[in-house]
């Protein structure tokens, strides 16, 4: 190979390479669009998903105890405290119920069975504080519908 097809040689896997490096230079640039994209439908489904689960969790929180299966001297009793929805409930600590003498160990147990089943425990109040969750306990309900009234 004489010296002029060296450079020619030369010349032409500089150019390739130059080609190389610049594609991989906007392969680069689009991964690096795919990526925001990408965290930006992933934020953007994190808060929908967020939003899903408040609803839920306050939809929940809002129905009445009288609604589930629990036995009728238990719901009774609830209603004797004024719980009468699992806000009202689940708000309480087992410390709560067990100082109220209208509630017995049974009760007491069916109602944890219960919360357990929805995913839920008593005492949450810090953790819904946390979480923001907004409902509206019975009582102020009642005052709301009151007012329109």
């Amino acid at each position: 190979m004489n010296e002029e097809n060296f450079k020619k040689a030369i010349g032409k896997m500089t150019s390739t390479a130059n080609l190389v490096e610049n594609a991989i230079d906007q392969l680069i640039h689009c991964l690096d669009i795919l990526k925001k994209d990408l965290n930006e439908m992933l934020s953007s489904y994190s808060q929908r998903m967020d939003q899903i689960e408040k609803e839920y969790l306050i939809n929940l929180l809002n129905k009445s105890i009288a609604s589930f299966e629990l036995s009728v001297r238990t719901t009774n009793r609830l209603h004797e405290m004024n719980i009468r929805t699992i806000s009202d409930l689940v708000l309480r600590t087992e410390t709560d119920l067990k100082e109220n003498k209208l509630l017995g160990k049974k009760s007491i147990i069916e109602i944890k069975l219960l919360l357990e089943s929805l995913s839920l425990t008593l005492g949450m109040k810090s953790y819904l504080e946390s979480r923001r969750i907004g409902f509206i306990p019975a009582e102020l309900k009642k005052l709301k519908e009151g007012d329109i009234l």
